[in-house]
């Protein structure tokens, strides 16, 4: 099962030049921080009829069918924590990145947010 049993925001600043040198995963996500200023991120449980609009895909797709594709036992989607920026389903750690608050040229201070598998 994976949960978030930190979550303490980390931003800093943009590096310039080469910024390829910076820890990811399917477990850290980096978001815009400047796009967190007004709605922040929420972390909670699955609620039926979420959707996701996955990076690097067009459209949306519901969490549901990610969980079912991923091979998440019933049980645990209702665990699963499910990282939110104004209702929008930003990130599913270790499944999916959403497309919200994503870092662009603009950006100048990245959030990391890890999370870690805890024992249920």
């Amino acid at each position: 099962m994976v949960g978030i049993s930190n979550l303490t925001p980390n931003p800093f600043p943009r590096r310039k030049g080469n910024n390829n040198s910076w820890e990811q995963g399917p477990h850290i996500a980096l978001f815009d921080a400047a796009r967190l200023a007004d709605a922040g991120l929420v972390v909670r449980n699955f609620i039926r009829g979420d959707r996701i609009h996955p990076l690097g895909m067009r459209g949306e797709r519901k969490v549901k069918d990610v969980f079912i594709d991923r091979k998440i036992p019933r049980l645990d989607r209702r665990r699963f924590p499910i990282v939110t920026l104004a209702g929008e389903v930003a990130w599913l750690p270790g499944l999916a990145r959403g497309n919200a608050a994503l870092i662009s040229n603009a950006t100048e201070t990245i959030l990391r947010v890890e999370a870690r598998e805890i024992a249920v």
